[in-house]
C-alpha cells in the first residue's frame, strides 16, 4: 500500500523542482534534487516506505512543506554515504 500511496502522493502534489545543496563531514557539496530523493524513497525498504508515508500524511495535514522534508531526507542520504565511506550519491 506505501508504494501506491507514495506514487499517487507524489503525482497529486507536483512537487516543484528543487535542487538541495547539502554538505558532508568531509566537506564535499551534494547536489540533490527532489527527483533524486523521491526515487530513492521508491526504492527505500518498505518499513521505511511506511514511516515516510506516514509523515508525509501528517505534513499534508497540517499543510507543512513536503519539500523541507525532502530536504530532510536528502540529508539522511549524504548522511548515510558519507557514513559508508562513498565519495559521490551517483
Amino acid at each position: 500500500m506505501s508504494k501506491t500511496y507514495l506514487s499517487n502522493f507524489f503525482q497529486e502534489k507536483q512537487i516543484n523542482y528543487t535542487m538541495f545543496e547539502i554538505t558532508d563531514t568531509n566537506g564535499l557539496t551534494h547536489f540533490i534534487d527532489t527527483d533524486f530523493v523521491i526515487e530513492a524513497i521508491h526504492n527505500a525498504p518498505l518499513n521505511e516506505q511506511q514511516v515516510i508515508s506516514q509523515t508525509l500524511r501528517k505534513l499534508d495535514f497540517y499543510n507543512k512543506s513536503i519539500v523541507e522534508y525532502l530536504r530532510f531526507l536528502a540529508e539522511i542520504l549524504v548522511k548515510k554515504f558519507d557514513e559508508a565511506g562513498k565519495k559521490t550519491l551517483v
